[in-house]
Formats: structure tokens, sequence, C-alpha cells
């Protein structure tokens, strides 16, 4: 189950959600599994994703590669009138699979799904959606209105938020005063074309994200001016569902894990601390190149030497400044000067966490906006006392403090299946969320394998693999 923005099928028939240029799906069939990628909204809510899941996996030998499906009532969408459009596609399926394979997703053929980011909340929902205790919301016969939770035999999450990610506020801080017209363009452009034809499928029809028939392009940009605006205002979408206040609506929901399911988080960080140090050589250089002239008034770079000498000398007295305490000011500095141009975003101030060199470019700027994000009071109560610089380490996407497991949550104590554990009676280590440990160098595109660098391959063992086996000779890895 992918994250945020993931995609099913390879996007430009090149790139993977799962690997990159690599396909770990099929490695795994190579090697003998049955694989279902989930072709999910990529900034659907969770709610959506989770109906998406289940519709999927019930109707996995549909001949057709669109089912029709139901999101439940309630759906902030009905009022537009374009939910009787609703559809989902087809899983997509990796390994040996017959033509007449009559696979049927029950107890006895129970799913374990490995998530990535959103997709490990998504599964959360969609495992409290399986206790058919919800009826209100999802009636009828296309949901469960029994128990099914053991339809799930475990759920391993790869940097989930499961407290929700800081991303989503320097996002909204980051977003112009047009932002809606701008993110208008973006759903007109992607769903302009019939699904089978578009580049990137935001998998939102439901929402009236489609063309009329004979419908032109700007009548269609003036019908989404309308309905983009109401969908994003609804808070029925991922950047909201990833917040910490998403996810704390989601705790609400979905309170108690299932006693059927096992739970294997793991977490990753990819900043280091800020440097602590006095103002050097080269970062008085640096600074002093963005002024005109500085060639003139600072042949050699003097200047830097001199002032760094005299910074290392007295760089015991606490009048001196500190990197961390200059990069603050000239960030101040330059945002004061955005402002009076009327500029309409800000330059994040630096924390307590820098990223790392390696880390994938495109995710380095938020890192850095996250490494010095302050929690506001709000969030730091639904994170149970946790502090903004303890939550400013992260992945580039996720906060590191995020990714071990819901905040209420019961953790099993120490390795897996830890102390106390009989491994003839594996059922007390289940509804409990074995926190697999941090890796301290994997980013969050290098969790799927998207875009990493060879040396982030290349310092750690070719395979890795932990192994439980089960009475009844089943693995979980």
């Amino acid at each position: 189950v992918s994250g945020f923005s993931g995609w099913g099928r390879p996007l430009f028939g090149t790139i993977n959600y799962w690997g990159g240029f690599e396909n770990l799906p099929a490695i795994l069939a190579r090697a003998g599994y049955k694989v279902i990628v989930a072709r999910i909204g990529p900034v659907s809510s969770n709610r959506e994703r989770a109906c998406e899941i289940w519709t999927q996996l019930r109707n996995i030998n549909n001949g057709t590669d669109r089912i029709n499906i139901n999101y439940g009532s309630q759906h902030p969408a009905a009022p537009l009138g374009f939910l009787q459009r609703a559809w989902t596609w087809r899983p997509v399926l990796f390994g040996d699979f017959p033509d007449n394979w009559d696979w049927a997703w029950g107890k006895e053929r129970p799913v374990h799904f490995v998530c990535h980011s959103q997709g490990g909340n998504s599964v959360r929902y969609l495992i409290e959606l399986l206790t058919g205790t919800h009826t209100d919301l999802f009636p009828g016969p296309d949901f469960p209105t029994e128990n099914h939770q053991d339809w799930v035999g475990s759920v391993v999450t790869i940097g989930t938020p499961y407290k929700g990610t800081t991303v989503t506020d320097v996002v909204q801080n980051l977003l112009p005063p047009n932002f809606l017209e701008a993110l208008t363009r973006l759903v007109w452009s992607t769903s302009f074309d019939p699904p089978r034809s578009r580049f990137y499928d935001l998998q939102l029809d439901h929402w009236g994200f489609y063309r009329l028939e004979d419908e032109s392009l700007s009548a269609m940009h003036t019908r989404l001016s309308n309905i983009v605006p109401f969908w994003w205002n609804s808070n029925l979408h991922g950047l909201h569902d990833n917040s910490i206040l998403g996810v704390a609506s989601l705790n609400d929901f979905a309170p108690d894990p299932s006693e059927h399911t096992y739970y294997f988080t793991m977490a990753f960080c990819a900043t280091n601390p800020f440097p602590n140090r006095t103002l050097g050589q080269q970062d008085v250089n640096e600074f002093l190149a963005l002024f005109p002239l500085n060639e003139v008034f600072n042949p050699f770079g003097v200047g830097g030497r001199a002032l760094s000498s005299v910074f290392q000398i007295f760089s015991q007295l606490p009048f001196l400044p500190q990197l961390r305490d200059f990069a603050a000011w000239l960030t101040d500095v330059a945002n004061r000067h955005l402002g009076s141009m009327n500029y309409f975003s800000r330059i994040p101030r630096p924390g307590s966490q820098v990223p790392r060199a390696d880390m994938l470019p495109a995710i380095a700027v938020p890192a850095y906006a996250m490494g010095g994000y302050q929690l506001d009071q709000q969030g730091s109560r639904v994170l149970d006392h946790i502090t903004s610089e303890e939550y400013q380490r992260n992945d580039g996407i996720v906060n590191t403090k995020s990714m071990s497991g819901p905040v209420s949550a019961e953790y099993g104590a120490g390795p897996f299946p830890g102390p106390g554990i009989d491994m003839k009676d594996m059922a007390s280590a289940k509804r409990k969320y074995w926190y697999l440990g941090e890796n301290a160098t994997i980013d969050h595109a290098d969790q799927i394998g998207v875009f990493t660098s060879e040396n982030t391959v290349g310092s750690y063992p070719q395979s890795l693999t932990i192994v439980v086996s089960t009475p009844k000779d089943k693995t979980l890895y």
C-alpha cells in the first residue's frame, strides 16, 4: 500500500513506486510470493483509500480494470452529484497467478500488508472498518457488518506518520495566496484526459474531477474552480489526514488495534544536529560574498580569516554569534526583505536539525523546515508532551518520532517477540506495535528504493531478513 502521492502501475511506464527503476514487487514474485499492489488515490483521504483497498481485494478476480465502488454515506462530495460515477482500479498482481485463480480474501486466506508512509494509516482505517461497527457511515451490503479483522494477518509499516507529520504545516505555511487557482490548474491538467490516458491519475472522479461530455478546456476549468476549493476545505484529502490533527481524528475513529493482527513498525532519520559551533572562515566569506564589491573589500578572503580567528580566540564568550544564531538572524533579515516586497512565503528559521548531505534534494527543503518547526500548544497536547526539538528529527517527509506507532498504542517490549512471550502461543504478540528500531541514514524515498544513492545501498549488507516461524510453519517476514 503506497503513501501520499503514490501510484500503482509504473509512472510513465518506467518508474515504480516500490523500487524506482527497480521493481520490488516483481523481485518478490520471482522469489515465490504473490504480491498485490493496491491502486489507490494518491492524494485521497484515509477513508477513501480504505474503501478502495477493501473493494479491490474483494473484487480481485473481477474481469475488468475498473470496479464500481461505494465510499459510504455522508460523504462530503454527495451534494455535488458525482458519487454515482465512483470507481476504482483493479489492483496490480505480481506472481504466479493462474488464469482460473479463485483466491477470495477471507479468514482462511488473509493478507499481509506492507505499507509506506500514509499507507500505514490507510490500512489502520481499513482494519477499523473491518470491525463491522460503523454501519452508520458504511451501511449496506458493500461493507462488512461483522468483524472481519482476522482477514489481516500482519501489518508492516515503513515511515508511517502514526502521530502526524509537520511537513503538512510546512507546506501550508509556504502556500501562496493564489494557491487554490494553482491547485485547480493541476487538477484540470491531470484530469482532462480519460482515466486510462492520464499520465498521473488523481482517482478523484467522484468529486467531479473529470471532463464532462463535449466539455471544453475553459468550461472544465470554470467548473473545477468552484469544486476544487470545496474539496480542499472539506479536509477529506491526504494533506489533512497526514497532519497531527488529522491523525488525531484517526485515533478517535480507530482507537484499538486488531487482536488478530501482528504490527511491525520501522523508523528512519536522515537529518543531523545543527552544527554547534561559532562562525568559521568559510561561513564568514560565504556571507560576505552575497554583497556587491566583495572582491574589493574582502580580497583573498581576508575578512573570513580575520573574523574567524577573533571568534576562535573568544569562542567561550556568550555574546559571540553561534552558527545557528547567525543563520536565524540572516533568515529574519531575508524574510523582512521578502515581506517588504509582498512576497508570499517565508524562509523557515533554522532549528535543531539539518538534512544529511546524501538526502534526495527534492525533500531536503522540507527536511530543513521540519528541523526547525515549533509545535503549537494543540500539537504538543495531541503528541502527549513530546517537545518540538524531539519532534524535529525527520526523514524529509515524516518526523522520526512519529513512525514508531500511535500515541496511545501498546508496544511490545524489546526485540520481537519480546520477553515473556511463548513461541508456542504467538497470540499474545498480536495487537501490540513491535517497533523494530530506527535507521539513521535512510530518507523517505530510500525506504522504497526510489532514487537511492549508491553510497546508501553500498553501506549495508545486501540482504537483511527477520524471520519468525509459527507452530503451523507459517512464516512472517
